[in-house]
């Protein structure tokens, strides 16, 4: 449906290595009936967000030249999206 690639397009997820952590940004998802944000890194369960306007997320527990990849998947009324997987050595 048109409502699944809107959120999907919402999601834009991106990151950038900083000194001992990796930034997350993303766009705010704008639409109604809004659930959460629940942030993957290897495919691990790393973060649940209940605030829509959340655009942003620091990973902190990072080592030095490991490889990190990361999912940001929204729960809204009527199903769910997920952005493109984005990696990252830290």
């Amino acid at each position: 449906s048109s409502r699944f690639s809107e959120a999907v397009q919402t999601t834009g997820l991106q990151l950038s290595v900083q000194p001992n952590q990796i930034l997350l940004n993303w766009q705010a998802y704008a639409q109604t009936g809004f659930r959460q944000y629940q942030l993957f890194r290897n495919n691990v369960l790393l973060a649940q967000l209940s605030n829509p306007s959340q655009a942003s997320f620091a990973d902190t527990r990072v080592r030095c030249f490991e490889n990190y990849c990361y999912r940001l998947v929204v729960q809204y009324t009527g199903g769910t999206s997920s952005s493109q997987e984005v990696c990252g050595t830290a």
